[in-house]
């Protein structure tokens, strides 16, 4: 029953993390008896963790929200003979990175860091507007199947939200709702997983309806463009809305790309659908054109003009 105390001092509301590496002095033991404790400045208990498997319970990674400002104590106690040998101790101060103003068509990035880590991303959108939010995780840092994850949107209170478990299933999540009311919201990515690490997460208006002009703009679907020359235009393109003739309009943000109607005088629509690597203009300045009625059909013997392998809409 030896018991060593480390104290350190910490601000309310800091999230704080213990890092525990333990070395019996048996080396041919699987299970040990031992705890964790964290103390308050009057030896008040407010939370502990149980060590028994040293393979599967180790190294230890403890995360607690310090709740006032003031001395606290971690506490190593051992319950058996079998719990003795060297350990390394160390505590800091969990970094939360994520949150902050999201401009449509822009992506944040951020991470989950510990259970209950909450990032929000303030946007702004009108009344009647369809956003579409984007949200998927980084899978170089989190490799993992299984993991508690919401996506919530929020205007004063909660509106809706997403739940995200099987990460093969459930992402990339691609989620549409359509806004009530014109103002701020906020899209709330919370964890409900120890770890998670680096995500990254967009939205933008997938279809708009103006109440000063009474157009309905209807949703389009979005495109899936290969390339067979110019490997940044290959990638998904996002319904933009509808320019000032009506006609969609397509963007991929990656690229800064965009598919949309240009007029022409060598057709006998008096139009073309094109690919170009810049925003709308009324200079031709296209990459590759076609005749069809969509960008995603091809007429009989003619496709895109040139190193466009297809286009095929996706959901």
């Amino acid at each position: 029953y030896d018991q060593d105390d480390w104290t350190f001092y910490s601000n309310s509301g800091d999230r704080v993390t213990v890092n525990f590496i333990f070395s019996p002095k048996n080396t041919n033991i699987t299970y040990t008896y031992m705890e964790l404790q964290l103390l308050d400045q009057n030896g008040g208990w407010i939370d502990y963790e149980y060590i028994q498997d040293i393979y599967s319970e180790l190294p230890l990674n403890w995360q607690f929200e310090i709740p006032d400002s003031g001395n606290y104590t971690i506490r190593v106690v051992s319950y058996s003979e079998d719990a003795t040998g060297e350990y390394e101790i160390s505590w800091s101060l969990a970094q939360d990175t994520g949150g902050g103003n999201l401009a449509s068509g822009t992506t944040g990035y951020g991470s989950l860091d510990y259970y209950y880590d909450e990032d929000d991303w303030e946007i702004y959108g009108n009344a009647g507007d369809t956003i579409t939010i984007d949200f998927n995780l980084d899978n170089s840092t989190y490799s993992g199947n299984y993991a508690g994850i919401e996506i919530q949107l929020h205007d004063d209170d909660i509106i809706d939200y997403r739940y995200i478990q099987d990460l093969t299933y459930d992402l990339p999540l691609n989620w549409q709702f359509q806004l009530p009311n014109s103002g701020n919201y906020t899209i709330r990515v919370v964890s409900y997983s120890d770890y998670i690490n680096s995500y990254k997460v967009s939205w933008y208006v997938s279809s708009t309806n103006s109440s000063s002009s009474g157009t309905l703009v209807y949703e389009q679907p979005n495109l899936y463009m290969s390339h067979n020359a110019v490997s940044r235009y290959t990638g998904i393109y996002y319904f933009d809305g509808n320019d000032s003739n009506n006609n969609p309009v397509w963007v991929n943000f990656d690229c800064g790309c965009y598919i949309y109607k240009f007029s022409v005088a060598f057709t006998s629509s008096g139009w073309v659908w094109v690919l170009q690597p810049g925003p709308p203009t009324t200079e031709w300045n296209a990459a590759s054109y076609t005749t069809a009625d969509w960008p995603w059909e091809v007429p009989l013997g003619e496709g895109w003009s040139s190193d466009i392998d297809y286009v095929s809409t996706i959901n």
